[in-house]
């Protein structure tokens, strides 16, 4: 289900995924592993959004660790920031865990611009070897970022978020004729 919805939101928004190495985190000294640092041209995640026509390129960067794990629970503690250029009050710094159950349309981060940024994880193996099972216990996890528009019906858009997609569908419109 989760790869599904993954696949379904990489055709408008964008994809990375990451390998984390249960006995790699654990051998380093602090205990951190970061798992995505992104940045990314806002204008290529909104193409169609008001600052789009400002003519500088705005980006934004995604910046993941993972703090903490939970091998038997099948969860990773995931520390996500999120930082604009040029906007500094609308930095985001999120600790949360990641399972199996979290899906990107369900469990996800509210972003300016109608987007919405997600992590989650695909796979978590662990392994049963009785002799020493972090040697080979490994998840698969994913950042995914995408349009507001897409997302579940379980958080309701923000009316700025549906006035900007009113203003998107209108310059497309304007753009085609």
């Amino acid at each position: 289900m989760i790869l599904k919805q993954l696949s379904n939101l990489k055709r408008r928004g964008y994809l990375k995924d990451k390998n984390f190495d249960f006995d790699a985190w654990k051998r380093s000294k602090n205990r951190t592993e970061t798992l995505f640092d992104e940045c990314l041209v806002l204008e290529d995640l909104t193409p169609c959004g008001p600052q789009a026509s400002m003519g500088a390129k705005r980006r934004v960067q995604f910046h993941a660790d993972v703090v903490d794990v939970a091998p038997k629970r099948r969860e990773l503690g995931v520390r996500l920031q999120v930082r604009f250029s040029g906007q500094p009050d609308a930095a985001i710094d999120r600790h949360f865990w990641v399972g199996p159950y979290a899906f990107p349309m369900l469990d996800n981060t509210q972003l300016e611009g109608g987007l919405r940024v997600s992590v989650v994880m695909s796979e978590f193996h662990v392994s049963e070897s009785p002799q020493d099972p972090e040697k080979q216990t490994y998840a698969i996890v994913h950042l995914m970022v995408f349009p507001a528009a897409i997302s579940s019906f379980k958080q309701p858009q923000d009316y700025d978020d549906i006035l900007l997609e009113m203003l998107r569908v209108k310059q497309r419109r304007a753009a085609k004729s």
